[in-house]
């Protein structure tokens, strides 16, 4: 209730909050409603992300030990007065808001109001919380997360700090990126031209500006964020000071990747395909970079006996292939891989989208022994709960959108039929049979037990709470970009019919009979928005 209390009066301020102008550069219009770093959304996000990181990779929130303390609690009820004092602070937020929109924050007033403005914020969420549970199960959940929470508040304020800095720190960050990136592509092609003034590299054909997204600052606060958390939460394992040569290490991997990127930007666009260089693998690379160095020291790092405690065991072949996890994570992260690796390769069309089918297939295929281990009984009602999904995505949608249309794309419209054709193929086989089943394994079989046990496989699907299904739902939301609300309904039906009996293949079923819907809307309908 606190949360769906608070989405709805976020929801409802976000509403109400004014259209960005130019001449609001500075109010605190400009900071609620700016993207990128530097920004109260970007510093929310990504401590939000932060303490879900360490929360579900780590286990340092241990808040399913509070479940019979939850239960204690709660048998309390709702006390009316904190709500009342909620109601209040909610009021005098936004009045403060109101005048606080048009007032610059670096003045004596701006920051007066702020802080009356943050004072009204937290006291409209305390006063919320306390309404709903004592204030003495908010100091235990504190002093449980306190870990969590704090690096996740290091990194929001972090990210901000770091992004404000490369504002201005980049150009020297982009210089050396040409210098390295030139070096490596000058032997192979002796016409290159670079230009340190302009941070500009082609050939007459083709050239480049190296700005800020490509100096490679992102991919580094992202490296030292992951290296981070994974020695603070791990340290017990880790022998120190040893361990800590594995933040430069892959500060510099990650860095020499993105050089790479540059280098293999420039050589795709000189080797005629500029779209797909500018397009595709402009947004995709970094991302695959950064995942590599961040695997692969996590695959190295712990079968070296130098960086590790006399008492801790290096990791070998026979114990990742027996990480309980990997069955229920694997062929998601096959389609998340497959999907990086098909859009390096696009032009403002996903053609290789067969590629998210074949690796997770791989990966099914691998684990389907332990699959066999799985309850996998389907009935009637998950069925009927998938096409409760598939009419409230369709609803959502035409209330959003206005009930506008979206016309096939026409790179698919104008390509050869037998082109066009296999690739609806794959894309129905993606959508009904391997996503089902990946995301599945991956949300219900895996997420919704963790977040009520560390030892998730202890859990029966018919005994995980209510709290746990709202969380992993808000997640699966959160995967469908625009879409989240439809997502997160969607994750709730799909919980509860899993919950019904325990049985895995019942949320399958209630996913494939949606998406099996929606291809059906888009094939017959036309109604190509849906894909």
């Amino acid at each position: 209730m606190v949360v769906a209390i608070l989405v709805l009066e976020l929801v409802a301020f976000r509403a109400w909050l004014p259209a960005f102008s130019p001449d609001q550069a500075g109010t605190l219009t400009a900071v609620l409603t700016e993207k990128g770093p530097g920004t109260l959304r970007f510093v929310v996000v990504q401590f939000a992300v932060a303490f879900g990181m360490v929360s579900l990779l780590f286990g340092e929130t241990r808040i399913a030990s509070l479940r019979p303390i939850l239960t204690r609690f709660a048998q309390r009820g709702v006390v009316w007065r904190p709500l009342v004092a909620h109601g209040v602070s909610v009021l005098l937020f936004a009045g403060i808001s109101t005048i606080l929109s048009a007032v610059y924050l670096a003045t004596a007033p701006g920051v007066t109001l702020a802080a009356l403005w943050t004072a009204s914020a937290a006291a409209s969420v305390g006063s919320l919380g306390i309404a709903f549970m004592p204030a003495a199960f908010w100091t235990l959940l504190f002093r449980r997360t306190r870990h969590a929470l704090a690096f996740a508040a290091v990194v929001g304020v972090g990210a901000y700090a770091f992004g404000r800095l490369a504002l201005t720190l980049w150009r020297p960050l982009s210089h050396t990126t040409l210098v390295l990136a030139y070096a490596m592509l000058h032997p192979i092609v002796p016409a290159l031209a670079a230009d340190p003034s302009s941070l500009t590299m082609g050939v007459p054909g083709f050239r480049v500006q190296i700005g800020a997204p490509c100096s490679g600052y992102e991919g580094l606060g992202l490296m030292l964020v992951f290296l981070a958390a994974w020695l603070w939460f791990r340290r017990a394992e880790w022998r120190f000071p040893h361990a800590l040569v594995m933040v430069p290490i892959g500060l510099a991997g990650v860095w020499i990747l993105n050089c790479v990127r540059v280098a293999g930007l420039i050589l795709i666009g000189i080797a005629g395909a500029p779209d797909v260089a500018m397009g595709g693998f402009h947004s995709q690379a970094g991302w695959v970079g950064f995942n590599a160095v961040a695997l692969g020291a996590c695959l190295v790092a712990r079968r070296v006996p130098w960086l590790l405690r006399h008492d801790a065991k290096p990791a070998s072949a026979h114990s990742s292939r027996s990480n309980p996890t990997a069955m229920y994570l694997m062929p998601f992260l096959a389609v998340l891989a497959g999907s990086m690796a098909a859009q390096l390769a696009s032009a403002g069309f996903e053609w290789l989208y067969a590629m998210r089918v074949a690796l997770a297939a791989a990966a099914l295929c691998y684990f389907l022994p332990k699959y066999r281990t799985l309850e996998w009984r389907i009935g009637w009602t998950s069925l009927a709960l998938g096409g409760f999904v598939f009419v409230v995505w369709v609803a959502l949608d035409a209330f959003s959108s206005g009930g506008s249309q979206v016309n096939m794309p026409v790179a698919l419209a104008e390509a050869p039929a037998t082109w066009r054709m296999g690739w609806i193929a794959a894309r129905v086989v993606g959508s009904v049979i391997t996503v089902p089943i990946a995301e599945e394994l991956a949300f219900r079989g895996f997420l919704l037990r963790r977040l009520d046990a560390d030892d998730f496989q202890s859990i029966r699907g018919s005994a995980v709470s209510w709290v746990a299904i709202l969380l992993s739902s808000a997640a699966f939301g959160a995967l469908h970009g625009e879409r989240w609300l439809a997502g997160t309904i969607a994750g709730v039906v799909y919980g509860v019919a899993y919950v019904r009996r325990g049985s895995i293949g019942d949320a399958v079923a209630a996913h494939a009979t949606t998406n099996a819907l929606i291809a059906a809307e888009v094939l017959i309908a036309g109604h190509w928005q849906f894909w």
